[in-house]
Order: structure tokens, then sequence, then C-alpha cells
């Protein structure tokens, strides 16, 4: 379950490409949580769930979270995509696990470890591949195409992708402050409700000052999609594999994310996976690798 999971998340990478390409991120964030809430809201009255009993500190970390690692995080991951390739953007958000156990060590002083510390340099080696690899070729399969000169475009689009994988740590790291636990399915609620709260804030005023061209029907469709399956199916088929699982599992199975993110970008949109960009990927797994083996310590 967690694999399957992790593959839909990949597959957020190819639909935030086909958003980006004919619809503005404010309106595709909008749409996307729009989506999925409906979903969960329709989900909250079947199960009979009721509101937590927060208190305004909790209730700020939740919106705080949705601001930061939902809606900041797509419109990032969007932008991102205007710059880099769909397998280049597969292997700098496969680094999220190395970036949280960094901001770990910095924000909340974690101990570092060797293990972890090998991690984050492998993840780190990993994005510096792909990024000074440059840009990207033609629709195809493998090439083996060697390093260029450092494209600008590229280096802007991973600087940018990787402010989205942060912001996504900071959400993780955020939800370990909360004082009251709150069960999976109210967090991803709640995420949803507050993300087409910020996405509709967003596209009105985008309306209203920029006016926007109207969405494409792929981009619509890309973001329907987007809603239903990672947001809406992904999230509870995570957490119902995680409760059978063990954290090292977890961990591991995050591993499927960037390779599916690149396979998908091949066979979706057609775009040439690099030999560079290979390297970058497995490079990450085998930094995804030490951080489960780190898990199974602990």
């Amino acid at each position: 379950m967690m694999l399957l999971a992790m593959v839909l998340v990949g597959s957020t990478v190819v639909a935030s490409n086909i958003i980006g390409e004919g619809m503005s991120p404010f309106q595709g964030t909008a749409l996307r949580f729009g989506v999925a809430g409906l979903g969960f809201a329709a989900l909250w009255i079947v199960r009979g769930e009721r509101l937590p009993s927060l208190g305004w500190r909790d209730w700020t970390l939740l919106v705080l979270q949705s601001a930061i690692g939902n809606f900041a995080f797509s419109i990032l991951l969007i932008v991102g995509l205007y710059f880099t390739a769909g397998a280049h953007a597969g292997v700098v958000v496969g680094t999220l696990p190395a970036v949280m156990g960094l901001m770990a060590f910095l924000v909340l002083g974690e101990r570092l470890g060797a293990v972890r510390a090998a991690a984050i340099a492998l993840a780190t080696a990993a994005v510096a591949l792909v990024t000074l690899a440059g840009g990207e070729g033609a629709a195809g399969s493998i090439s083996s195409s060697p390093l260029v000169a450092i494209d600008g475009r590229v280096v802007l689009g991973t600087a940018i992708l990787l402010l989205a994988v942060v912001c996504e740590a900071v959400f993780l790291l955020l939800n370990r402050a909360l004082h009251t636990p709150v069960p999976a399915f109210q967090i991803a609620a709640f995420m949803c409700a507050f993300g087409f709260a910020f996405g509709t804030i967003g596209a009105v005023v985008e309306w209203l000052f920029a006016a926007p061209p109207a969405p494409s029907a792929a981009a619509i469709l890309g973001a329907v999609y987007y809603g239903i399956v990672p947001t809406l199916i992904g999230f509870p088929l995570w957490y119902s594999g995680s409760a059978r699982g063990t954290a090292a599992d977890a961990a591991l199975a995050t591993a499927a994310m960037p390779v599916a993110a690149i396979a998908l970008s091949a066979l979706v949109l057609g775009e040439t996976v690099t030999i560079v960009q290979v390297a970058g990927c497995a490079l990450v797994v085998v930094a995804i690798a030490l951080g489960a083996w780190k898990t199974t310590d602990k």
C-alpha cells in the first residue's frame, strides 16, 4: 500500500507539469484542493467524524501546515517545473527524507550521526549532479548525453523545487509540534480545506490584477487527477499501509516516489531520461535506503 501511495505521489510531478502548461499555479492549486476537499467532506460525513477539541495554538499550527506544506509546496512545484523537466524534479523532490533529517538536526537539535550525514551527502550530490547536467533532451528514451555548461534556468528551477521540499519538511516538523494528536484523516481534510481557501484567494487576486488566460482542458483534468488520485486516494493508502508496517518500511517506501516520477515523465510527458538523471535518482534511492536503515536503529 505504501509503495502504491508513493507511486501516486510521484505522479504529482507529471500532473503539476501538465497543470503549469495550461493553468496558473493559483488556479490549479485551488481546483486540486477543491476537488480533494469535496471528497474528504463526503467521507467526513459518512464516517461520522467530529471536530477535534483543539486550542488556538494547534489550530494556528494546522493553518501554518497547510499554508507552507500544502499551498506553498504545490505552487512552488508547479513554478519549478516551468524551468526543469519532470525527471529532474523527481530527483529533487525525492530528497525530502534527507532534507527532513537535515532540518531536524539544524532546527530541533537532533543527533545527526554518520549514517544520516551520509544520506544527506548523497542526496546533495544527486541534486548537484542533475543540476550541473543542465537542460533536458527531446522526447525519446534514455540518453547518454554528457555534462554540459550550467543552465541558468535549470539552476533557478532547482532552487525553487528545493524550496518546495523545504516547505514540505517544515510541514512534517510542524506536525510534531501539535499539543493534541489529530487523526491522519482529519489532518488531510483540514489541509485540503485550508489549501482550497489559500488557493482561491490567490486565484481571485490573480484574476483581478493579472487576468490569466482561461485554463486548458488538459490542465483542468490534471488538477482534478491531482485532487482525486494522489490526494484523496493516495493519502489514505499511505496511512493504511504505514499502520500495518514499521517506520523503516515507510521510510524505504518513499524510494518509489523519485523512480515513479522519472518513469512517468518519460511515459506520459515523452521526456528523454538521461543517464545523469538515472544516476541522480539512484543516489537519492540509496540516500533513502540509508535513512530507512537509520530508522531501524532507533
